[in-house]
């Protein structure tokens, strides 16, 4: 069901010097489709990847594990048999990670889109254990306030709790590394990343920071929350903690980046008392409202995860209804407009590169009403030049703009 759907003009601003090339999107048309099944009462969804959607749904009273692929008739409960109560937090198209209560034990839990296909990744001896998120044959999560790490079963466990600290936590995981975070015996939490073993561990916590986590990984770049003293920012690394940028958006009270994927961040951020799911690609300036595009019922929002393949970008999320109070899982799509495609037919060829070249070595751009007129400016550094000439000879090598 499409809900509603609006157009947002981004307009970007010099490259991130921390983590390489920002590229801005502009002309983004999202529409919001409801998750929520017909049978539920309130849901919420958390991961997202390859079309597929997983969360949670209370079906008669009954908080299930849930999967969804694109719509709310394609619901279908995880929840394994004699699971009281189960939650899906991440995905990775055929499979799908969460928690399973089972004779009053949460249990880490590994699922391939069915109730029965459920894998029980609780380590012998354990007293706790949750997943938190996937990536291809890798889950990771935590076992009794350890960062762990499996590889689909429980006899797969690796403990990536390092030997100084008093609690440690996986909550996301990219190719070989993982993000979560530590805590020392005496201190607040500090971003962390790993390498798939306990010694890889790189402490990302910022100088003068008060508390960090780290939420999610992509390739190389990290994303998560800084807590200072008064407030909380959303923030994005690159491997080692002097990397961080900050994407707080200006005059937001509070926010977070929970997700990245090819350098676009989904979170949160907290609007004139409100929590408004948000989108950015990779600056504080980027920042996209997504709360905007939903129906003035729900009062607040959160965006869980992000998913971006060709030029469609699917972001998982809930809101908050204003009159009942309840959750619905939400998802927003969004096509992309391909920048480099200046004529807009499809494909970047040569056709573009008389574009670009015109513009070429174009040194001001920085009028306001000049922005909108200068499309070779690709990284928008308020130039044309060689990092833009980079920009385009990447999108031109593809000839698509899929």
């Amino acid at each position: 069901m499409t809900h509603r759907s609006g157009r947002v003009l981004a307009i970007g601003l010099p490259i991130c010097f921390a983590v390489g090339l920002c590229v801005t999107q502009t002309n983004a048309e999202w529409t919001v489709v409801r998750l929520q099944p017909a049978s539920a009462t309130t849901s919420k969804a958390y991961g997202a990847a390859n079309g597929v959607q997983a969360g949670i749904a209370r079906i008669g009273g009954q908080d299930v594990a849930s999967w969804w692929s694109n719509s709310s008739e394609s619901w279908r409960s995880l929840n394994p048999d004699g699971a009281r109560t189960s939650v899906a937090y991440g995905a990775d198209g055929a499979q799908q990670v969460g928690v399973a209560e089972i004779s009053g034990t949460s249990r880490a839990s590994l699922w391939s889109g069915t109730q029965g296909s459920w894998v029980d990744l609780h380590p012998d001896g354990a007293n706790l254990s949750a997943a938190f998120a996937i990536f291809g044959h890798q889950q990771g999560g935590h076992v009794d306030g350890h960062a762990s790490l499996w590889k689909g079963s429980a006899a797969t466990w690796i403990d990536l709790h390092p030997a100084t600290e008093q609690e440690s936590v996986v909550f996301g995981i990219s190719k070989n590394q993982q993000v979560g975070y530590t805590k020392p015996p005496k201190g607040m939490t500090r971003a962390a990343l790993w390498s798939s073993s306990a010694t890889s561990w790189v402490d990302l916590h910022p100088a003068k920071a008060f508390s960090s986590t780290a939420y999610s990984v992509d390739d190389d770049q990290q994303v998560g929350q800084v807590q200072f003293l008064s407030d909380s920012h959303a923030v994005c690394w690159k491997g080692t903690a002097s990397s961080c940028v900050d994407l707080h958006p200006k005059g937001a009270l509070s926010s977070v980046a929970r997700s990245i994927s090819q350098g676009k961040q989904v979170g949160s951020a907290s609007v004139q008392g409100r929590t408004h799911a948000s989108y950015w690609e990779g600056t504080a300036s980027s920042w996209v409202d997504l709360h905007s595009f939903i129906a003035n019922e729900f009062d607040s929002s959160y965006a869980s995860a992000i998913w971006v393949e060709g030029n469609v970008v699917r972001v998982t999320g809930f809101g908050f209804h204003t009159s009942n109070h309840t959750s619905e899982a939400l998802l927003w799509i969004n096509t992309i407009a391909c920048q480099s495609d200046f004529n807009e037919d499809g494909a970047v060829d040569e056709l573009d590169f008389l574009i670009f070249a015109a513009e070429y070595e174009l040194a001001v751009c920085d009028d306001p009403a000049m922005m909108t007129s200068c499309p070779a400016d690709l990284n928008r550094d308020d130039a044309v030049n060689d990092a833009d000439f980079v920009v385009f000879v990447q999108a031109y090598a593809r000839m698509t703009c899929q």
